[in-house]
């Protein structure tokens, strides 16, 4: 089965930076496409130092920055991902390109660049994915485009081969900028790896930015874009406070790695009050991601969320009424503790929308949606764009940092400072780290990956018993009831997002060669 063809061609991605950036403040900033493709089901998985964290996708969103690579310039599109930390791009001639997955985003032909340089012939680029599928090539040194921006001696990985393509999909066609810690990167195994130059390192070297730091806004579930700025905060595109939270070292290598923030509480609100489902002890480490559509939570957790939402576990995916997500509830996701940022998320960003192509049903012809919780492995949780659309999120690699905010959905003219110093600007307040309970910092490596169960043969569509109760309606009010049961993660329909499983392979010689 192909990808189904992008819904936003290449020569429609236009980055626009605003035309002062050219001059003060430092700061570098960019709309990026979102575009939405339809892939089979599978199951990725990212390696972080020891832990195994899953990437859920409900659908394939990804967020599309033009660039272009070499001299002269070759122009093509990346995804960004804030879970890993390299560029790649396909090369021309890979296996990806050959198969025709290459031919909307582009690719690179490495004979055509004056520029290139082959980084190290001793190191090999590999990422490996829980499906076992795995993109393999050479790191390598080139001139890098982003906008007006020009990035010399730019450190990326050019892809050749990829193994076991999301079992006969074939793969994602368009390359990948990780923009995660440079310790997650692929040639560093140990704590004491020396990893390379990151992109963003190297734009603050340049003097292009002050800091190693960017603001995402990804804009409501509606909009066809969103926002990235390099070195700076846009205060237009949030609601006050910004509070700063402390990004936690990986509990087993003790370095920065991730982007661990300490979730300390849930609540919800319906028209009849507040529900909190946490307890005020409750501290565990949320990895935000945009490379994924959903969100993972411990066991305990999730359970108390499916319940207040009636969910009913289907093939090991939780599905609920559609109508639902119209309902006057929200969830509040709180962290750092009691002073920390507080993100409310309506409940239609976390009910998947149903597609006319793939409609679900419950016995009683009510119209089901997976609800976009599932299963952590482990105390660790994953939090991806069906949160991160609610939030403006600051984070600051030289410090550490990541300030949180509400979006906010109708931002006026730009408001832009740079990042620089040891703090976020305009931030209202910095909570500092609370303890972590013995299970992550112990048992951090039980967390492993989970399996997806597929649909039985010749399912139609429609599941064998009737819709559940909520404890709310979608009208809002109070219902009588609340039902649903708990069971193991995953489905077909949704898939996993980003690079993941990153490994660095040192091999006595190169994979290819450039002459």
């Amino acid at each position: 089965m192909a990808l189904t063809k992008l819904s936003i061609a290449l020569s429609a991605l236009t980055l626009l930076p605003w035309e002062t950036w050219a001059t003060a403040p430092k700061v570098v900033g960019y709309d990026f496409a979102k575009v939405k493709r339809e892939l089979p089901p599978q199951k990725l998985q990212r390696r972080d130092g020891g832990v195994s964290v899953d990437i859920i996708n409900d659908d394939l969103v990804v967020y599309l920055l033009n660039i272009s690579v070499g001299t002269p310039p070759q122009p093509m599109s990346v995804q960004l991902d804030t879970g890993s930390s390299d560029l790649w791009i396909p090369l021309v001639d890979s296996t990806i390109c050959r198969d025709g997955f290459c031919g909307e985003t582009g690719s690179f032909d490495y004979s055509l660049s004056t520029s290139l340089q082959v980084f190290d012939e001793t190191v090999s680029f590999h990422i490996g994915y829980g499906d076992g599928s795995s993109y393999d090539g050479q790191i390598v040194v080139d001139t890098l485009q982003i906008g007006e921006t020009t990035v010399e001696n730019a450190t990326m990985a050019l892809v050749d081969s990829a193994d076991d393509l999301f079992m006969g999909a074939g793969p994602i066609g368009n390359g990948i900028w990780g923009i995660n810690f440079p310790m997650g990167q692929t040639n560093v195994r140990r704590p004491d790896d020396m990893p390379y130059e990151s992109i963003l390192q190297k734009m603050k070297k340049d003097g292009t930015i002050k800091s190693v730091s960017y603001s995402l806004w990804l804009d409501s579930i509606d909009a066809k874009k969103g926002t990235i700025l390099f070195g700076g905060v846009d205060s237009a595109k949030y609601t006050p406070p910004l509070i700063s939270v402390p990004i936690i070292k990986n509990p087993l290598s003790n370095v920065y790695d991730s982007m661990f923030v300490e979730f300390t509480s849930l609540s919800f609100k319906d028209p009849s009050g507040n529900v909190t489902l946490t307890s005020d002890d409750t501290v565990t480490l949320a990895i935000l991601d945009s490379g994924s559509a959903g969100s993972k939570v411990p066991k305990p957790l999730a359970d108390k969320i499916f319940s207040y939402f009636g969910a009913r576990m289907e093939f090991g995916a939780p599905f609920l009424p559609c109508n639902l997500a119209t309902a006057d509830v929200s969830l509040t996701f709180g962290f750092g503790g009691a002073n920390g940022p507080k993100i409310t998320v309506p409940i239609g960003a976390l009910v998947s929308p149903s597609d006319p192509t793939d409609q679900y049903h419950f016995a009683d012809g009510i119209e089901a949606c997976r609800l976009l919780v599932f299963y952590a492995e482990g105390d660790y949780m994953i939090l991806g764009d069906s949160f991160l659309r609610s939030a403006y999120a600051v984070y600051d690699l030289d410090n550490g940092q990541i300030a949180l905010a509400q979006s906010n959905l109708s931002p006026g003219a730009p408001d832009i400072t740079e990042i620089e110093g040891n703090a976020i600007p305009n931030v209202a307040s910095v909570v500092s780290a609370i303890p972590l309970p013995p299970s992550i910092t112990t048992e951090a490596s039980a967390a492993t990956s989970a399996t997806v169960p597929e649909l039985p043969s010749g399912f139609t569509g429609k599941f064998s018993d009737p819709a559940p109760k909520a404890s709310f309606t979608a009208q809002g009010t109070k219902s009588a009831a609340a039902g649903g049961t708990a069971a193991m993660i995953g489905s077909t329909g949704y898939l996993v997002c980003g690079v993941v499983s990153i490994i660095s392979v040192l091999l006595g010689g190169s994979l290819m060669m450039f002459t």
